[in-house]
Parts: C-alpha cells; structure tokens; sequence
C-alpha cells in the first residue's frame, strides 16, 4: 500500500512539469476553451490508466515474489526435515553403537569373571592334589620304615608295588 502511494507521487511529480505550463496557462486566463478542457481530461484519463497499468504491475510483482518467498520457505522446510533426519539417523546409529559397546563390555566382564573363578579353581585343586602327594610320600616313606622293621608289611608293600 506504501509502495503504491510512493509510485503514485512518483509519477505526478514527473508528470508535473508536462501539465505545469497548461495549469500555468489556466491561472493566467480565467476560462478554459473547449478545447483545452477535452485536452485536460484525455491526460486524466491517461493519468488514469497509466496508475492502473503501474497498480497492475505492482501486483503482478508482489504476486510473483509472493510465490518466489513460498517457494524458497518450502525448500527450506525441506532442508530443515532433510537435516532432522539425517540427525535421527545419526543418533539412532549412535544409540546402537553405545549400547553394542556396553554388550561386548559385559562380555569381556563376564568372560574375564569366568577365567578368573576356573584359574582359583585350578589353583585350589592345584594346592590340594600338592597336599595329597605330599601325604603320600609321607605314608610311603611310613611304610617303607615299617616293612624295614616288620617282614610281614615288606611282603605286603611288594604285592601292594610299592617296594
């Protein structure tokens, strides 16, 4: 609306110098002719049309850039949900990275809780089977002083193959 009235004055004050010397005229003398009356209204009516012409073409260039704006909106809008998604992606991928990362981190706990029960385990068994040699060498030796001293526990120890 700004843009129209802006235009208009505009155009009178361009127009001004050609009607000047006319309106001039029309001080100095106190009557129109006919004439000069026909001509006054063919220029407003010109006038008239050329303010319609510029008020069309205004519009045909609000309209245009309207649609220009709209479009420009939409494929940022397209853009704008484009990058969302991307971004989505992204964090579902992450989300799955970090929760696999949590899995193999628990698997190696697991494994590593595992390992450690079987080794104090071995090692238990280790201890034990130590202890039960060492108690065999023990009753050996317990046995061979006891057949060194009684015949009948050497006789038994050969049949037995411990001698």
């Amino acid at each position: 609306m700004f843009m129209r009235k802006a235009v208009h004055t505009a155009i009178l004050v361009l127009l001004l110098p050609a009607v000047a010397p006319t309106l001039w005229a029309a001080t100095q003398e106190a009557s129109f002719t006919q004439q000069d009356r026909e001509r006054l209204i063919r220029l407003e009516v010109r006038i008239e049309e050329g303010f319609k012409s510029i008020d069309k073409r205004i519009e045909d260039g609000a309209i245009s850039t309207n649609k220009r704006i709209d479009d420009t909106n939409k494929r940022i809008d397209d853009g704008v949900a484009s990058i969302n998604k991307r971004i989505d992606d992204a964090n579902q991928q992450m989300g799955l990275t970090h929760n696999s990362i949590f899995v193999v981190i628990a698997l190696i706990v697991g494994l590593y809780a595992l390992i450690y029960k079987q080794k104090s385990e071995i090692v238990n068994v280790v201890r034990k089977i130590k202890k039960i040699e060492e108690r065999e060498e023990k009753i050996e030796r317990a046995l061979k002083e006891l057949a060194l001293r009684d015949p009948n526990a050497a006789e038994a120890n050969k049949r037995a193959g411990l001698l």
